[in-house]
């Protein structure tokens, strides 16, 4: 047969209405034929209270022997997971899918999807994807990003034939407890107990598909995931470690891969201003005012030094001033052209300034500005509001999407040919319909009250590390991982330079 270019992989197409097929069709609304976006203002305002969060050290969670236990028992369990049907898949899936819960500890269950290879899964090997935040879902990363499904602006799912799933087996997993369908919410969370909870994961998992011992075994993500991903190789070494050599329940960690990797606290906040400055988006006046009133010191009004309290610990090291009224009113003057405005800016796209931005309804907006609430409680609407909502949000996008500076921005950034511009509220639409819901497993009596793509309770999140950089020296001097991290140069929120060497 003749070989297939590269994207052109086709699932069989099926008509998403047919009864001839497993697929349902969902009872939504089809007027909302171009959806607007929650990316710039929800991405940004994620990015933003980050910044405002602190640091505190934490010691590695001990495990007990009894934690790396392998179950056998369990393994049928997998086969109860296998998705069998997907409302308004437009497309037969050519590969097997899974989801459910695995479970982290006697109290904690992750949310996870699992998608064999579309070609030769037996030989391929296997992913981990962990989306960053904190506090975001990894099922944004496979439906926006690198996933084989994509929810169009119409709400059918579809074949994505340019899907990372061609040349491995990809298991997302929503963590920590309290993202997405993972359960219960916690108000004790960092980079350690995350790490920690991923890693019993992942032996839960490895337990049930027990034809994956063995396989190449790689850990990817984004952004925070500069963070989740390097705490969470530690974790599997700390496992690994624990089992006698040549155990067949040892996993195979071949190395792990960053976009846009959020590696150093003072490093990445540092530079937000700079980079905003070098783009001109922030005026040379706005800027040397912050820089005098910082003392050229910007990381120190975007994270607390020292942890919350102000005190230093183990790990992150005094600041030598602490953050003053007039740094950060002048830090936050310099930055708000880049922000969302209610009379009708829409903002920049804080990961990719050329973007083209989805606009946020200008009521829901200022409702937020308004609300003591986390953001994701704007989230927490009935369909028929949330639909709603989405017809809103197309309008005001078909408003603006041929503004001169839309178009300009267009012009100059790579756009998707299968995933739409603005896609998330398509996808919270779907995931919080029930039957999706049934479909993929997700428990009716433990699940959020509402599925969002980033939990906003992250005031409880402790920033366990300032820098990640010596895990890197270590690994480097070992020479035993394939380590990869690229980015972007067009992201303000964790830049290429300091993704450098």
């Amino acid at each position: 047969a003749p070989r297939r270019r590269v994207g052109e992989l086709r699932c069989r197409s099926v008509g998403a209405m047919s009864s001839s097929t497993p697929y349902t069709a969902l009872d939504i609304p089809q007027r909302a034929k171009r959806v607007g976006s929650f990316t710039a203002v929800a991405g940004g305002v994620v990015a933003l209270v980050l910044l405002l969060l602190g640091y505190r050290e934490e010691s590695p969670m001990r495990l007990a022997a009894a934690d790396v236990q392998w179950d056998t028992s369990t393994s049928a369990t997998i086969n109860a997971d296998e998705i069998l049907s997907l409302p308004n898949a437009t497309t037969a899936p050519c590969w097997r899918q899974f989801s459910g819960y695995l479970t982290a500890s006697a109290t904690k269950q992750l949310f996870y999807w699992y998608h064999e290879s579309v070609e030769d899964p037996a030989g391929k090997p296997l992913v981990l994807w962990l989306t960053g935040g904190p506090g975001c879902s990894s099922l944004s990363g496979m439906f926006g990003e690198l996933g084989p499904l994509v929810i169009g602006e119409d709400m059918h799912v579809r074949h994505n034939p340019y899907s990372w799933t061609r040349l491995a087996n990809f298991l997302f997993i929503e963590q920590p407890a309290g993202v997405g369908f993972s359960y219960p919410q916690q108000q004790k969370i960092g980079d350690v107990v995350t790490a920690d909870d991923t890693y019993r994961a992942l032996v839960d998992f490895f337990a049930r598909r027990q034809e994956l011992h063995g396989r190449p075994f790689y850990v990817m993500g984004e952004s925070y995931a500069g963070h989740y991903v390097p705490h969470t190789v530690a974790a599997i070494e700390r496992g690994n470690a624990r089992l006698p050599a040549g155990s067949p329940e040892l996993i195979a960690l071949a190395g792990f891969t960053i976009g846009n990797a959020y590696t150093d606290y003072r490093l990445d906040f540092g530079a937000q201003l700079p980079f905003a400055r070098s783009h001109a988006l922030a005026s040379q006046e706005a800027y040397d005012a912050a820089d005098k009133a910082c003392g050229g010191d910007f990381a120190k009004c975007m994270t607390p030094c020292g942890g919350p309290t102000g005190s230093a610990n183990a790990t992150i090291s005094p600041c030598p001033l602490k953050c003053n009224k007039e740094c950060g009113q002048a830090f936050w003057t310099a930055m708000a052209w880049m922000l969302p405005d209610p009379r009708g800016r829409p903002g920049v796209d804080v990961y990719d300034i050329y973007a083209n931005v989805c606009p946020l309804p200008v009521k829901m907006y200022m409702d937020s500005l308004d609300s003591t609430a986390d953001f994701g409680e704007m989230l927490r609407m009935p369909e028929d509001s949330l639909l709603a909502l989405v017809r809103e949000q197309a309008r005001l996008h078909a408003a603006q999407a041929g503004s001169a500076p839309l178009r300009g921005r267009r012009a100059a950034t790579v756009t998707s040919p299968v995933v739409p511009e603005c896609w998330i509220p398509a996808m919270l639409a779907y995931l919080n319909h029930a039957e999706v819901q049934r479909a993929i497993h997700v428990r009716p009596d433990k699940r959020p009250s509402h599925w969002t793509p980033c939990n906003m309770w992250l005031p409880w999140y402790d920033f366990n590390y300032e820098s990640v950089v010596p895990l890197y020296r270590k690994w480097a001097a070992e020479g035993k991982y394939e380590i990869l991290v690229y980015s972007g140069d067009t992201d303000t929120t964790v830049r290429l330079r300091n993704s450098a060497p």
